[in-house]
Formats: C-alpha cells, structure tokens, sequence
C-alpha cells in the first residue's frame, strides 16, 4: 500500500512510519551470489559442477519390495510420457 487509505487517517499512528533497519552483517556487494556467463557462482556449499540435468529420467519401485504387476504398469505409464521430456524408451 503506498497511499494511506481512508480508513486508516483516524489518529497519528496512519501517519507514522517504521524506521529503516540497517544490518551490517548482510552481504552486499560482489560477495552476493549471482550469475556468471557460464551460470551461477560457486558459493559455499553449492558447487554448479555437481548440477546435472535429470530431464527424461523416471524410478518406479515399490518401498517394501513387494513384486507386482503395477510395477511394469507404472514403469510403461513413464516411458509413454519420457519423450515429451527429451528422451525415449531406447536411451
């Protein structure tokens, strides 16, 4: 809201203002993360070698390792839908 409502001139406190809160220990600057020409900028943990593209790639398994037949069933529901993805069954 960056007008104040008619509803809210009844007293100072529509008037009023927060004061701005300044924190010293929030980086700004070039130690921000951000974009390089090659993608994003290592930055403590993150690392963008270890980024790889998992689009096309579809896991059916059953937790308890029951064998059934909705098993195949779910695994032929994702090779129906992999070549929307960028794949196909044969990769």
């Amino acid at each position: 809201m960056t007008e104040v409502t008619p509803s809210a001139t009844n007293g100072p406190a529509a008037q009023t203002k927060a004061p701005a809160v300044k924190n010293p220990s929030i980086a700004t600057g070039p130690t921000r993360i951000g974009r390089t020409h090659t993608g994003f900028a290592a930055h403590g943990l993150y690392d963008p070698r270890n980024e790889h593209d998992a689009c096309g790639v579809g896991f059916i398994v059953n937790m308890k390792g029951v064998k059934s037949h909705q098993i195949v069933a779910d695994g032929l529901a994702v090779l129906e839908n992999l070549t929307h993805r960028g794949a196909v069954g044969a990769d």
